[in-house]
């Protein structure tokens, strides 16, 4: 029956309809959660956001930093959504993470299901 699972999931991927199979999120914008140290200000996580931005040309917009829960519980940590226009793909996508990540306000991003 597993066997039977899996071929059907591989077809679904390329069985020459075109169609990919998506879960999550499908087309742009993507959304990229940045979650922040706690006791980051939304000044700082801001300023943080705007300058691995700049100039990034997949870069759609950047939401508001806010302290509220995260989908899944745990500690509620500033975070905020960085729209994009591909889910990590390219040397553009690769920047901004980068830059994100070597930020020390940043405690971790990534593009959710």
């Amino acid at each position: 029956m597993a066997a039977i699972a899996t071929a059907a999931v591989a077809c679904l991927a390329g069985c020459g309809s075109g169609a990919r199979p998506c879960a999550g999120q499908c087309g742009p914008p993507f959304q990229l959660q940045v979650v922040f140290r706690h006791g980051t200000s939304p000044r700082a996580g801001r300023a943080v956001l705007q300058a691995c931005a700049a100039g990034n040309p997949q870069v759609e917009r950047i939401g508001p930093v806010q302290l509220s829960p995260l989908p899944g519980g745990g500690r509620a940590e500033p975070h905020a959504t960085v729209y994009t226009r591909s889910l990590g793909e390219g040397a553009a996508s690769r920047r901004l993470e980068a830059c994100l990540q070597s930020a020390p306000a940043v405690l971790g991003d990534g593009y959710p299901d």
